[in-house]
């Protein structure tokens, strides 16, 4: 099916430069999807990239729900649908990688493999066009394979989720960051009555960061029935939105507390031992410090949150790990089976986590209000497409 039209997308050239251009839409093949994308979450890599300057001009945005508008033939045995098949009017959320599934890596972790595949295909991103398929990019064109664009055109191999019609588009387009909080509090799991097992009903887990992620996090450690959870944030508004979705045990406030002051309130907590395990979800150095002071012996650090640029700080091998006995796992690999767990908690459990979103806007408004995420009552943006904007 041959669209002889175009749609309106934010291009992304560098170094907090946006566009509203207009761009093609190819051709829908037997194995593609073309959808109208309904909603975009604006992700803290998206904050991180807009400071960069691209190979060429790209069209962000991977956190994407939207309506089928075009669908080819075989595309539902082209890609991995859960919910399925998919139809022409159908919404579905995405998994933003697709892997080769046949190179060396691939073979010995799995195909889907988020930052394991060499040869890796990143809706949002800037480098697909030499990865797992045929993705063709006309010469100067940027390809409509981001969310900050009307429609978004979806490859075979992608990983797919049918939205049901009573979840709402802002709770669709949370998939991706809940399943990076599904990942992150995983890497922490053990197997029962393992010496080093730090996540039951006795324990007591610290997190550090109280935007999306790290209140994403606590939400899942509440359902998780851990037994004390503790979030050190830093901007009132946010923290009491992470509160009122996670029920927390205790906040701690790094702006008006000292990290001594902080130490003794969980100390008090944990009988002066410290955390069980810490999950560190802001993106720098000095936070993954304190965290590495606030965990007790035979604890676990879960890093997720200094995965995009350097940060480096002072580490002891002595007494930070092996006087401590600590496990300390950093994450930037996801997985299809992480999102499809936090698909199943958006449909049972994610009532109210629409609230995550305190910014929207339409394509033109998309670089205003990512200057605006410095704001304290800032924790997440949402583009509307289509110019649709909720307070």
């Amino acid at each position: 099916m041959r669209w002889k039209m175009n749609t309106n997308a934010s291009v992304f050239y560098g170094e907090n430069q946006f566009s509203l251009c207009e761009l093609p839409i190819p051709q829908v093949r037997e194995d593609g999807i073309l959808i109208q994308v309904n909603a975009a979450g604006i992700c803290g890599s998206d904050l991180h990239i807009r400071t960069e300057k691209p190979p060429f001009p790209v069209v962000l945005g991977h956190e994407v729900t939207g309506t089928v508008a075009a669908i080819g033939s075989k595309a539902n045995e082209a890609m991995y649908i859960s919910g399925g098949p998919l139809k022409e009017g159908d919404r579905l959320s995405l998994y933003p990688t697709v892997t080769c599934g046949r190179c060396r890596s691939c073979l010995e972790f799995g195909n889907g493999a988020y930052s394991v595949c060499d040869k890796p295909f990143g809706y949002g991103d800037w480098f697909p066009y030499q990865g797992a398929g045929d993705y063709p990019r006309p010469e100067g064109v940027p390809a409509i394979t981001g969310g900050f664009s009307q429609y978004m055109y979806l490859y075979p191999g992608t990983y797919l989720w049918k939205v049901p019609e009573d979840m709402p588009d802002e709770r669709a387009v949370i998939l991706d960051p809940l399943a990076v909080a599904v990942r992150t509090v995983e890497l922490a799991q053990r197997c029962p009555g393992v010496l080093e097992n730090c996540l039951d009903e006795t324990k007591t887990a610290l997190v550090v960061g109280d935007g999306a992620i790290g209140t994403l996090v606590a939400f899942y450690l509440r359902l998780l029935g851990v037994g004390q959870i503790v979030v050190v944030g830093g901007r009132e508004e946010r923290m009491k939105t992470c509160k009122e979705l996670s029920h927390a045990d205790l906040l701690l406030n790094y702006r008006t507390q000292s990290i001594e002051e902080r130490c003794e309130l969980l100390y008090e907590r944990t009988h002066g031992m410290g955390a069980d395990v810490v999950f560190q979800c802001v993106g720098t150095g000095q936070a993954f410090r304190e965290g590495l002071r606030l965990l007790r012996r035979l604890g676990t650090l879960v890093e997720c949150g200094n995965a995009m640029k350097p940060s480096p700080v002072t580490f002891d091998p002595f007494e930070d790990l092996c006087a401590k006995h600590a496990t300390l796992v950093g994450m930037t690999v996801n997985t299809p089976h992480a999102f499809h767990k936090a698909f199943t908690l958006l449909k049972d459990r994610g009532e109210g986590l629409e609230r995550l979103f305190t910014h929207s806007c339409g394509l033109d408004g998309l670089a205003e209000t990512m200057d605006r995420s410095g704001e304290s009552g800032y924790m997440k943006g949402i583009v509307y497409p289509g110019g649709g904007m909720r307070a």
